[in-house]
């Protein structure tokens, strides 16, 4: 099962939250009603709008990636594509206005999160820990830090 939990509501900003679905592989999936509603779209067409799309990257497609019992639990009947934190950010090029800037903010902040995980952080301030140069230290510590 690729998916050992239920759908999650996830806070993007003041008054607008999204659900996802955690996922083993790509850590969150969106349907596209959630991000149609995040980025402020009646629809998102990802053929109409890129070809670039690249699928189990940017999307997945519900029926080859979950099998139908996780569907039904899921409550994925009706959804025919679930999108990634990826894939939220690559539609965000494409889609403009207010709305949809905060949107793919929120789904960039999710990654460079993930990438910088606190064990990481952890072990490079072990490192910085061990520079003579104090001001160096302390500039890397400042870069390192989330604010």
């Amino acid at each position: 099962m690729r998916n050992n939990k239920k759908v999650m509501e996830m806070k993007v900003t003041e008054g607008v939250s999204v659900n996802v679905i955690p996922d083993n592989d790509h850590e969150y999936l969106i349907t596209e009603g959630n991000v149609c509603y995040g980025f402020q779209r009646y629809s998102v067409n990802r053929r109409r709008i890129h070809s670039g799309f690249i699928e189990n990257l940017h999307f997945v497609t519900v029926d080859t990636y979950f099998s139908r019992e996780q569907i039904i639990e899921l409550g994925l009947t009706g959804d025919k594509i679930l999108w990634t934190k990826w894939g939220i950010v690559r539609l965000g090029l494409f889609i403009k206005g207010k709305r949809a800037n905060l949107f793919c903010n929120w789904a960039e902040n999710l990654i460079i999160l993930d990438c910088l995980t606190q064990d990481r952080l952890v072990d490079i301030l072990k490192d910085v820990a061990m520079i003579d140069d104090r001001e160096l230290r302390i500039r890397l510590v400042e870069k390192l830090t989330i604010k």
